[in-house]
């Protein structure tokens, strides 16, 4: 039996009408919008979308807390205004600098780790992060008016994928852990944005399974 009301945080209106009107067209097969299981793909913003953005991404939030054990490491970081930033807790500082200097700080968090060493240290980082405005885990924070998009979709047959500008590696374990009564994307139905994209070395032939930036 159908849920009468698949979207209970929506306000009534346009957007959620046509939510409803078009998926109830793409899922009748006497309709002439009607489109196999095979073809109903749905792909989805995460930050702003499905997960809080402000005041930081959930990335930039997880390097504030990594970018600390750097200082030892690379004595040759404290030289950049991010860094700085980063180690002293300065929020408003790294939310005002340019994007390449924070993505950098960002990137140079994973450099050198293995997979396994990186999905270590995200998931112990998310099972205590709190949101720095909200006070609460981050993930507790997922907008439930997207998780509720992503159910209906999925409950009539839409394969959803979340498409990300941020580290794969942070975003694909957040969902992982949402999935799937929270966010709702397998692990492989995250794709990263060219520009930022993060895999692990492991998956191609000859490398060294080290976490790296790809192009």
């Amino acid at each position: 039996m159908s849920d009468p009301n698949p979207l209970p945080s929506w306000v009534d209106g346009p957007n959620k009408s046509a939510i409803l009107d078009f998926v109830a067209r793409v899922t009748n097969a006497d309709d002439p919008d009607f489109r196999p299981v095979a073809e109903r793909i749905a792909t989805f913003d995460n930050d702003g979308t499905l997960w809080c953005e402000f005041p930081l991404l959930v990335q930039l939030l997880f390097t504030l807390a990594e970018v600390k054990r750097l200082p030892s490491q690379r004595p040759d970081l404290l030289d950049k205004p991010a860094y700085r930033a980063f180690l002293a807790d300065d929020v408003k500082t790294v939310a005002s600098l340019p994007k390449q200097e924070v993505v950098d700080a960002a990137f140079a968090v994973h450099a050198g780790m293995t997979v396994d060493d990186f999905a270590t240290a995200v998931g112990e980082w998310f099972s205590s992060a709190r949101h720095p405005s909200l006070g609460r885990l981050i993930l507790d924070c997922a907008y439930q008016p997207q998780r509720e998009l992503l159910a209906h979709l999925r409950a009539n047959g839409f394969k959803t994928f979340i498409v990300t500008g941020g580290g794969i590696g942070a975003s694909r374990f957040a969902t992982l852990v949402w999935h799937p009564s929270r966010a709702g994307g397998r692990i492989e139905q995250q794709v990263p944005a060219r520009h930022h994209r993060w895999t692990a070395g492991a998956q191609k032939a000859g490398c060294d399974g080290k976490l790296r930036r790809s192009r």
